[in-house]
């Protein structure tokens, strides 16, 4: 999945319990909280100079995730982000 350069925050939940997203790459300035919670099938995630943000358990409980990139661009990590 790529999300629109005009999109500027992914909402909370947005993507939640999803069963078929395996990659995406999100042009956004902040990841709500639960956004991809339970992405079973995610395993890459890019997160480009735009995003500053990612909120709690953004990508909580995505157990096929083997590679996501942050950039210096992100000052904001909440709880449990990528916890599983």
């Amino acid at each position: 999945v790529v999300i629109p350069e005009s999109v500027v925050w992914i909402k909370d939940e947005a993507f939640s319990f999803n069963k078929s997203l395996k990659s995406i790459i999100v042009p956004a300035v902040a990841i709500g909280d639960n956004a991809f919670f339970a992405c079973s099938l995610m395993m890459s995630i890019t997160l480009p100079n735009t995003v500053t943000s990612v909120g709690d358990s953004a990508f909580y409980a995505c157990k096929n995730l083997e590679k996501i990139e942050i950039p210096a661009s992100v000052k904001v990590i909440k709880e449990s982000a990528f916890a599983e």
